[in-house]
Protein backbone atom coordinates (compact mmCIF):
# COMPACT_ATOMS: atom_id res chain seq x y z
CA UNK A 1 0.00 0.00 0.00
CA UNK A 2 3.03 2.48 -0.27
CA UNK A 3 6.81 2.70 -0.16
CA UNK A 4 9.14 1.78 2.46
CA UNK A 5 11.89 4.18 2.45
CA UNK A 6 14.69 5.21 5.39
CA UNK A 7 13.10 8.29 7.16
CA UNK A 8 16.87 9.61 7.58
CA UNK A 9 17.15 8.99 3.75
CA UNK A 10 15.55 12.25 2.15
CA UNK A 11 16.31 11.54 -1.38
CA UNK A 12 14.51 8.11 -0.71
CA UNK A 13 11.36 9.73 0.34
CA UNK A 14 11.71 12.19 -2.68
CA UNK A 15 12.49 9.48 -5.09
CA UNK A 16 9.08 7.59 -3.89
CA UNK A 17 6.90 10.83 -4.40
CA UNK A 18 8.23 11.64 -7.85
CA UNK A 19 7.64 8.07 -8.36
CA UNK A 20 4.17 8.60 -7.25
CA UNK A 21 4.02 11.71 -9.37
CA UNK A 22 4.94 10.59 -12.21
CA UNK A 23 2.77 7.93 -12.53
CA UNK A 24 -0.90 9.09 -11.48
CA UNK A 25 -2.23 4.90 -11.93
CA UNK A 26 0.30 3.49 -9.25
CA UNK A 27 -0.65 6.40 -7.39
CA UNK A 28 -4.45 5.51 -7.35
CA UNK A 29 -3.85 1.64 -6.76
CA UNK A 30 -1.89 2.22 -4.24
CA UNK A 31 -4.25 4.83 -2.91
CA UNK A 32 -7.07 2.62 -3.58
CA UNK A 33 -5.07 -0.75 -1.17
CA UNK A 34 -4.89 1.70 1.44
CA UNK A 35 -8.40 2.38 1.68
CA UNK A 36 -8.86 -1.61 1.43
CA UNK A 37 -6.41 -1.63 4.41
CA UNK A 38 -8.25 0.99 6.36
CA UNK A 39 -11.71 -0.73 5.86
CA UNK A 40 -10.63 -3.83 6.54
CA UNK A 41 -8.56 -3.09 9.73
CA UNK A 42 -9.81 0.07 11.42
CA UNK A 43 -13.73 0.03 11.06
CA UNK A 44 -16.21 0.08 14.53
CA UNK A 45 -16.97 -3.63 13.97
CA UNK A 46 -13.07 -4.43 14.91
CA UNK A 47 -12.90 -1.66 17.47
CA UNK A 48 -15.84 -3.04 19.35
CA UNK A 49 -14.37 -6.94 18.89
CA UNK A 50 -10.84 -5.70 20.36
CA UNK A 51 -12.69 -4.13 22.95
CA UNK A 52 -14.84 -7.10 24.21
CA UNK A 53 -11.45 -9.14 24.25
CA UNK A 54 -9.60 -6.82 26.35
CA UNK A 55 -12.88 -6.57 28.61
CA UNK A 56 -13.18 -10.46 29.14
CA UNK A 57 -9.03 -10.63 29.32
CA UNK A 58 -9.05 -7.97 32.17
CA UNK A 59 -12.53 -9.15 33.90
CA UNK A 60 -12.39 -12.54 33.38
Amino acid sequence: TGFLVPPEEPAAVVEAVCRLLDDPALARRLGAAGRRAVETYYNWDRVVRDVRAIETEVVG
